[in-house]
Parts: C-alpha cells; structure tokens; sequence
C-alpha cells in the first residue's frame, strides 16, 4: 500500500515519524531502475512480461527494524518516505499506528477508485437476449 499511497500524505507521515525517531540510517539510497511488469491473461491465466516499468527502490534502518520502500517512475523521496513508513510499521515502532491508518486509506481509496470505473463502465454494458 505504501507503493499507491498519495506522495504528499507518505512524505508528510513519513516527516512526522523521522521527528520521533532521528534519521534514519540508509541502506540503500533511492535508485531507479526497471523491474519486469508480468501480466496475467485473463482467459487462458497464461503469464507474460507486458514490458518494463521505472522504479525507484530505497531502504533504511530505524532503532534496529529494516524497511524497504518502492514507487512508480522517478520517485525518490517517495521511496525514502516509504521505506521510513515500512521500517517503523512493519517493528511496531512507535508511530506504526499511523502507517496503518495511511495503507488503510490507501486499500480504501483503491476500492473506492475501481467501483467508479466499475460504475462508469456498467453504463456500457450490452446484455443479449436468447430467443428461441
């Protein structure tokens, strides 16, 4: 979730739990690179490689707990920000509250998105009548 999560809401999170634990020690700065985008198809449920996808990856360390973060395109702060956020929610540090409350909002944002699309696209549906 904090891969989808609004850049402006992650960085602001993330901020807040830098000010009640320090900064925090960097693995692996924030690097762009390519990952492989796999693709199901939805008939034959046959996997292929749709094509490659830019990503930017960072990971941190905060009072001993690792966390990793990943994001579209050339995000870098994002992905510091969410390597932040995992560090802290994924050792139940103190601040874990708020990325759960943050990769909740997100999960409902993502529902709350695809039912639009599902209701928009409901208008163009044809539906067939057998006749016998």
């Amino acid at each position: 979730m904090l891969a989808a999560a609004e850049h402006s809401v992650l960085l602001e999170v993330a901020e807040r739990l830098i000010g009640k634990h320090g900064l925090p020690e960097i693995i692996s700065p924030p690097t762009v690179g390519l990952i492989a985008l796999e693709v199901r198809e939805p008939i034959e449920r046959i996997r292929f490689r749709l094509g490659d996808v830019v990503v930017t990856r960072a990971e941190v360390e905060i009072r001993g707990g690792a966390g990793w973060g990943i994001r579209a395109g050339d995000d870098r702060a994002g992905s510091l920000a969410a390597a932040v956020c995992a560090a802290v929610g994924d050792h139940g540090l103190q601040g874990h509250e708020e990325v759960d409350r943050l990769c909740q909002a997100t999960a409902d944002r993502i529902v709350a998105d695809d039912l639009a699309e599902w209701a928009e696209l409901a208008e163009t549906i044809v539906e067939f009548e057998e006749l016998d």
